[in-house]
């Protein structure tokens, strides 16, 4: 059971680095729904032929496997909302959407303290109840029920929401300034071509760290927001949601300097020509 969700994770992560190329925000959202729930699809397909061995598999695969599959979902369904509005909404309509949206996700945290402190505390007190499938303990008979299907648990549900809204408080915070205060467009120096950065995202995040670690700008007295901004501005381009793809990066099984590494590979080979 580990090892298949596993792959998948890493199947979902490599197909989304993939998608991240999409320059068309919209559609790089249309598609990133539709690889997790795929995703989702094999992963309930797995779990209807493969019944768990003991109570223990149902509660880790409710409490640790599955929630982080839901997370993406409930993540890239906003996400699309709030790109597809970008684009055929005013901007009034936008703002108000993003303040909402953020004061969703703070009433839920407020609401479910509790839950996030038994979560984050890795306490088991309460396993046995809220991660597995007793409709007893689940009756919500919501939208949230029809998502999750016979896969639904009221734990794995708050689990993926607390996930999927540290993301988005990340992305719709970033939206929202720079609804407010968006950036200059850069101009073309001595008439030539803008240079656009045609690698993934995670490439770049991969090479900002590399770099901001490094303490490469100001003497290492800058700080990473800072950077950020600045290679936004030089290559024109948006990149979200850094910390999520940085934790991404850190969990690679190997070569977490994927880009980094290819990078030093090609420049041996040029001094060695």
């Amino acid at each position: 059971m580990q090892e298949f969700v596993q792959e998948l994770k890493q199947e979902v992560f490599d197909l989304l680095e993939n998608v991240s190329l999409d320059t068309n925000k919209l559609s790089r959202s249309s598609r990133s729904l539709e690889v997790v729930r795929n995703s989702l699809f094999r992963l309930r397909e797995y779990f209807n032929g493969q019944p768990f061995a003991s109570r223990n598999e149902e509660i880790h695969y409710f409490k640790n496997l599955a929630p982080s599959f839901y997370a993406s979902l409930f993540y890239y369904l906003k996400e699309y909302n709030i790109e597809f509005e970008k684009q055929h909404g005013s901007r009034e309509r936008l703002e108000s959407l993003l303040i909402h949206e953020l004061e969703t996700t703070a009433k839920f945290y407020e609401y479910h303290q509790e839950f996030y402190r038994y979560y984050y505390e890795e306490d088991t007190g309460m396993d046995e109840r809220i991660f597995v499938r007793d409709r007893s303990e689940n009756a919500m008979r919501d939208e949230v029920d029809v998502i999750m299907g016979p896969d639904f648990c009221v734990g794995c549900y708050w689990t993926a929401r607390l996930l999927a809204n540290e993301q988005l408080k990340v992305y719709l915070k970033r939206e929202l300034d720079l609804l407010r205060n968006p950036p200059p467009v850069p101009s073309v120096v001595d008439g030539g071509e803008d240079i656009k950065w045609t690698d993934s995202q995670t490439d770049l995040v991969e090479l900002i760290y590399g770099l901001y670690l490094r303490g490469s700008f100001n003497k290492g007295n800058t700080d990473l927001k800072m950077i950020v901004g600045f290679f936004e501005r030089s290559l024109n381009v948006k990149i979200s949601n850094y910390p999520i793809v940085w934790q991404e990066i850190k969990r690679r099984k190997k070569g977490g300097t994927k880009y980094l590494d290819e990078m030093k590979d090609r420049l041996i080979q040029k001094i060695e020509e």
